[in-house]
């Protein structure tokens, strides 16, 4: 599965679903489900997890109607990267990369019980990592 790492508070804002856009100054040819984690740095209690798993839907040039999704201003050196069915995961610590990468089971650094065993009030997402294998992560069911 491709990976994206995203710096803080950007990460926090698409966790709240606040921010539906991400920005970067190169685009990309991928479309699909990718894991979102947060950059190690600037330390917040995110820094350094996966904390979700989101569709690209589109990478288009930014322009001025991105700027509220993106929580910036517009720049139209940038790329908006379009993001949709953000699902949030319980979060585990991973080592991240730049760029958008091939999430490898290598790069779970640390997963907790919660997130090794699901339990009634979960679902499970499978993650097919890079290399193959499959790693499993939970999320809460939503109420109907």
């Amino acid at each position: 599965m491709k990976s994206l790492c995203i710096k803080e508070p950007w990460a926090s804002k698409i966790l709240l679903g606040l921010k539906t856009i991400e920005t970067r100054t190169w685009k990309t040819n991928y479309r699909g489900r990718m894991l979102l984690c947060a950059s190690a740095k600037p330390k917040t209690e995110l820094s350094g997890h996966a904390f979700a798993i989101a569709a690209l839907q589109d990478c288009v040039q930014m322009n001025r109607t991105h700027e509220d999704n993106a929580c910036c201003e517009y720049k139209p050196e940038l790329y908006a990267w379009i993001l949709s069915d953000i699902t949030p995961i319980y979060i585990f610590k991973v080592r991240g990369r730049q760029g958008l990468f091939n999430f490898k089971k290598e790069h779970i650094l640390e997963m907790s019980d919660r997130e090794k065993h699901l339990n009634e009030i979960t679902k499970e997402i499978v993650i097919r990592a890079g290399d193959g294998e499959e790693i499993h992560c939970c999320y809460q069911k939503q109420e109907v």
